[in-house]
């Protein structure tokens, strides 16, 4: 029996919402407590599934550290696209629109900091010769 691609594509989106939702709780687990409080079977708790389930979405810890610095790399890319205004009176909205791209701004810096943090992490745990 052969799969449609319409089913083939609704398992595709269901995967990938399971992803996003177990990263969703990894940044919230990192947030609390660091990247070295943040354990599989934890995280798992905490989205409600078991252990072994997180596995079918990522194979490692190592792999879910990765997808998050990913996100945090593709934010921060992201707040940076648009050029900043010279001037706060030059936007056309009288200003109002720089106070978006200041909480964008806001944005952007966390998002190098959490990649700075991943980043210092997995050298540590490199030359440690940690793995998870």
């Amino acid at each position: 029996m052969s799969k449609t691609t319409g089913e083939l594509s609704w398992r595709e989106a269901r995967r990938q919402n399971a992803r996003a939702d177990l990263l969703a709780v990894a940044w919230e687990m990192v947030r609390e407590g660091g990247l070295g409080a943040m354990s599989l079977r934890e995280l798992a708790r905490r989205a409600g599934i078991t252990t072994p389930t997180v596995y079918a979405y990522f194979e490692s810890k190592n792999a879910i550290l990765d997808a998050m610095f990913g996100e945090a790399a593709e934010s921060f890319e992201q707040s940076n696209a648009e050029p900043p205004f010279k001037h706060p009176y030059h936007a056309a909205d009288g200003g109002r629109r720089n106070i978006h791209l200041g909480r964008r701004s806001g944005e952007a810096a966390a998002a190098g900091r959490r990649l700075e943090r991943l980043d210092a992490i997995q050298v540590g745990q490199a030359a440690h010769g940690h793995h998870q």
